[in-house]
């Protein structure tokens, strides 16, 4: 039961505006890789989780984006998570801080 890896590509501070995406990468040695989750956690409120767009799922590697778009204007900490295809939950990502200008 290995857990896929997952990992939000750029710079630990990172600026997003029109909607711009939250990128990154993934893989799963075994199954492959099912989906991935982004999560941004504002300073303040309710944590905005997304479903990311995934490029090459249901394969051992693939890329995803997570859009910005309708995420109001704030300072969040971002991370993201990956499912395999047996179900098996990776660690959390490495995190960033994201500012997103709506």
């Amino acid at each position: 039961h290995t857990p896929p890896a997952v990992a939000i590509s750029g710079a630990l501070l990172q600026g997003f505006s029109g909607g711009a995406p939250v990128t990154g990468t993934t893989s799963d040695n075994l199954s492959g890789v099912l989906q991935v989750g982004v999560a941004f956690q504002p300073l303040l409120g309710a944590t905005i989780v997304r479903t990311a767009v995934c490029t090459g799922c249901g394969t051992t590697a693939a890329t995803w984006s997570a859009t910005t778009t309708g995420i109001p204007t704030g300072v969040y900490v971002v991370f993201a998570l990956a499912i395999d295809e047996a179900s098996n939950i990776s660690a959390k990502s490495n995190s960033i801080v994201a500012i997103v200008v709506a």
